[in-house]
């Protein structure tokens, strides 16, 4: 399997349109709803349990 991968050689930097999207809307919209933070919360927590920590979240 690890040739495989080393064959595809995936773009890690690969940004989608959907994401710039994205990114662009929370720009415009900064406000964020209730719902939104119960989310954002919500995957805060999930993200400090995680066994492998990330610079954003840990």
């Amino acid at each position: 399997m690890k040739s495989l991968m080393k064959r595809l050689n995936p773009d890690k930097n690969f940004v989608s349109d959907i994401d710039k999207f994205l990114v662009e809307f929370d720009k415009r919209h900064p406000q964020k709803s209730a719902s939104q933070e119960q989310e954002i919360e919500q995957y805060r927590v999930l993200m400090a349990k995680r066994d492998i920590k990330t610079d954003s979240y840990s």
